[in-house]
């Protein structure tokens, strides 16, 4: 049986020729407004914290709430992206950088790892959700 036959598509191979035919899969709206949605939240996430953490905002913060567990998820995006610099200081570099003046960076590397943060469980969670959806296991929500 031909390609064309079982799909009920013209491939433009001639007859007798045999190839691998790659079915391109729409995303769907759901999935894609939920991926769009989770990293604008996540990209928030990271701007607010950098906001925060820099004293752009009315909020202050102390040393002790950074360092409590509310304080490390509430602040985790700009901390992990400090973390990544000082391990490129120390090991890399081998003396601390001077961020005095030019410290703006920061704050969208921050805002693009709290947009990563969030959208690679949403991405696993509707990913998991059309396999499932699609073994008929799951029902799509009317």
């Amino acid at each position: 049986m031909q390609a064309s036959e079982k799909t009920g598509r013209d491939t433009g191979q001639g007859a007798g020729e045999s190839h691998l035919l790659v079915r391109a899969t729409a995303r769907s709206p759901r999935r894609s407004t939920a991926l769009l949605l989770s990293a604008a939240a996540g990209a928030l996430w990271g701007a607010v914290s950098y906001a925060v953490l820099w004293g752009d905002t009315s909020i202050v913060v102390t040393r002790r709430f950074v360092d409590s567990d509310r304080g490390l998820a509430l602040l985790l995006p700009v901390r992990l992206v400090l973390e990544a610099i000082r391990l490129v200081e120390q090991h890399m570099a081998g003396h601390p950088f001077d961020f005095s003046h030019n410290h703006g960076w920061i704050g969208f590397a921050a805002a693009a790892t709290g947009a990563v943060l969030l959208a690679i469980p949403a991405f696993l969670v509707t990913a998991i959700a059309g396999r499932l959806r699609r073994r008929g296991q799951l029902k799509r929500r009317p």
